[in-house]
């Protein structure tokens, strides 16, 4: 019987993230977002998603792109650039909401 953390190629996988939904009060400070996709067609509407809460709050958010593959829509919910552009200027959001 394989361990739950390990795939098929035994590295083992990190814990899955806490949703936002389950905390009664979040911040965070410093989030950076990095995407890696080995192929053009992947589109992801946005980076983070949150709930619509005053409890829930962000700060100092960037979404990076490495390569040239792919893209992220916004940084947060419906806020900041896309990773799609060209020349390259990673997409900021200094607070949320």
């Amino acid at each position: 019987m394989r361990h739950p953390g390990l795939t098929h190629n035994p590295k083992p996988r990190p814990p899955p993230p806490t949703p936002v939904l389950a905390c009664p009060r979040h911040e965070a400070w410093g989030l950076v977002v990095y995407s890696v996709f080995r192929n053009r067609g992947v589109s992801l509407t946005r980076a983070i998603e949150v709930p619509n809460s005053p409890n829930v709050r962000f700060h100092s958010m960037i979404t990076v792109r490495l390569g040239n593959n792919g893209e992220i829509g916004t940084v947060i919910d419906n806020t900041g650039g896309s990773t799609a552009g060209n020349p390259r200027v990673p997409p900021k959001v200094a607070s949320f909401p």
